[in-house]
This record gives C-alpha cells, sequence and structure tokens, in this order.
C-alpha cells in the first residue's frame, strides 16, 4: 500500500545530534511533559532500538523507533511515533507504518506490534487501511500514593500484611493459574510491562519471581499479581476472583504508601485488559486513569 506523495521527504537513522529537533516536536505533546527527550539517547545508544529521523523541507518534522524482538522473538516493536503539529495532515503517520512495515518485513520480523490511545482515531483509522489487527483493549492508570483505598469487605484493614511473595516451588502451579485464566487468552499470551506488550512465557514468569516481582494472598495459590519494579512498580499482569485481586492490589498501594514518607517518590503503574471487574477495581483501590490515554490499544501486523 503506497502513502500520500511527499516532496521531498528523506528518511534518515536519527542521532544524539537531534535532540534540539526532537525536544521541538514533543513541545505540544501532553502539554510539554512529553518523556521522549529524556530517554532520546537512551533509544540511540540502546543496540535493540532503530531511531528513524523523517525529514520535510530539510528539517526533522517526524521520528519513530522499531525495537527488535521488542514484543516477543520475531516481533518488532513500532513505538516513539511523534510528528510536529506544524505538519500534520500531510501524510507522516502514514509513511511512518508504511516505512516500519517495510522495514520489519525486510529484517525477517513475523509480526510488528504497537499501542495508541482509544481517542487516538488517526492512527485507528490507518491500522485499518494497513490492515493491524486489534489484539485488546487496555485500562491504563497510576497509584501515587496517599489517595482514598475502598477495603474489601471482611478483609483486614491492612492487606500488606495478607500478601506474600510467590516462590520458585509454586512456578509451575503459577504458571498453570496464569494459563488457564480468562486475562491470559484475551491477551493471547501477552501480558503489558511498561508501555510494551510481551508473551508472559514460563522464563517471563520465573525472572519475575527470582525478582521477588510475583505477589499472592497468603495460603494457597488461587491469585496472582505481576508487579514489575524497574523506575517503579509496574502491575503488569492480575489474575484471580474479584475479591481477591482487590486484596492483592490493596497491599500493593498498602506498600507504596508506607514508602511515601522516603525522600524518593515510587508509583504504582498498571495496563490491565479493559474488562468491568479491572474498571472496578483501579476505581476501589485508588488508581487515577492515565488523562491523555486511559485506555490503550493494541494492534499487531502479519509480516510474513
Amino acid at each position: 500500500m503506497s502513502t500520500p506523495v511527499l516532496n521531498n521527504l528523506n528518511i534518515r537513522a536519527g542521532s544524539a545530534a537531534d535532540i534540539a529537533a526532537v525536544r521541538e516536536i514533543c513541545a505540544e505533546v501532553w502539554g510539554g511533559t512529553d518523556y521522549v527527550p529524556e530517554v532520546w539517547p537512551e533509544w540511540i545508544a540502546d543496540p535493540k532500538h532503530q531511531v528513524y529521523v523523517f525529514e520535510l523541507d530539510e528539517r526533522p518534522v517526524a521520528f519513530y523507533y522499531l525495537e527488535r524482538d521488542g514484543s516477543g522473538p520475531g516481533t518488532v516493536w513500532i513505538g516513539g511515533v511523534r510528528v510536529w503539529s506544524a505538519y500534520r495532515g500531510r501524510g507522516l503517520a502514514a509513511a511512518i507504518l508504511e516505512h516500519a512495515i517495510a522495514t520489519s518485513r525486510a529484517q525477517g520480523f513475523q509480526f510488528a506490534r504497537y499501542m495508541t490511545a482509544q481517542q487516538n482515531t488517526p492512527m485507528h483509522r490507518l491500522a485499518e487501511r494497513f490492515g493491524f489487527r486489534l489484539v485488546n483493549q487496555y485500562l491504563g492508570g497510576n497509584y501515587g500514593g496517599g489517595q482514598s483505598i475502598e477495603q474489601p469487605v471482611d478483609q483486614p484493614v491492612d492487606p500488606i500484611a495478607f500478601i506474600q511473595n510467590v516462590t520458585l516451588n509454586e512456578m509451575d502451579a503459577a504458571y498453570r493459574l496464569i494459563t488457564a485464566s480468562a486475562e491470559y487468552k484475551a491477551s493471547e499470551g501477552l501480558y503489558t510491562l511498561y508501555w510494551h506488550a510481551k508473551p508472559l512465557t514460563a522464563e517471563a514468569l520465573r525472572e519475575h519471581i527470582e525478582q521477588g516481582e510475583v505477589w499472592k494472598l497468603a495460603g494457597p495459590l488461587e491469585a496472582l499479581a505481576i508487579a514489575d519494579r524497574d523506575y517503579s512498580l509496574w502491575l503488569g499482569f492480575l489474575v484471580g476472583s474479584p475479591a481477591s485481586q482487590l486484596t492483592l492490589v490493596s497491599g500493593l498501594t498498602a506498600l507504596i504508601d508506607r514508602q511515601a514518607p522516603t525522600a524518593e517518590k515510587i508509583e504504582l503503574e498498571t495496563m490491565l485488559v479493559n474488562t468491568p471487574q479491572n474498571e472496578t477495581l483501579l476505581q476501589k483501590t485508588g488508581f487515577t486513569p492515565y488523562e491523555d490515554e486511559p485506555v490503550m490499544c493494541l494492534y499487531e501486523f502479519k509480516l510474513r
């Protein structure tokens, strides 16, 4: 599929020297709080990232990156898509997707995936136009501490006392619980990890268990939560009955509240499958939906 003709369009690899242009392109994104300028040097330095800059009128006006195996082996992740507001409506987003598909296919990948906000109508139209498939929708939000939490009925005031880490001895049972769940099937075996969708494999689960990032209620393994702790806590997967999930997440928010007096503020962020149950859960546990992107849509394209 061809994109609209863009005269004098030049596509090249991004570099550290593009940072001034990146700041200009991102200046109006999220009210000037776009994270991209902060991580641009990391993208450029990371060998897994291929960063591309699009130039018109001899100036950078858009960019994006491809992350090799960014959504599992054989899958490339399309991320960081930004188009300068002064150049929107000229077909640059379509040119980016066309370039991403052609580049990923030429490099032998099987699938390409990306996420976009539910209200980003142009990207949904482009997904349909290019033949991307909607995998699922996800609810995003964060808990920053000190918010009002609705305690589960008949549960202790301090739920953190009733949650504990899953051990490696419980790994097989934990993975069976995961793979049998409606959440796992709805996401087609994927879970979210810092704005990416990745395969929730047995190896991935083992790594989270070894890092103390998989939680359960005390007693039999009937529910679990995966909360990665890189630069913040990220709740990427949750399974169990509504009551057990509520206790688990309340325990995680209690962890945040106990660390609130420390010098470094820690947040708990999440992106869970969009269901009425999860929407109610996040409301009851004090999460604030992301203002600009409360619901995200995961798309997939079969390259070959």
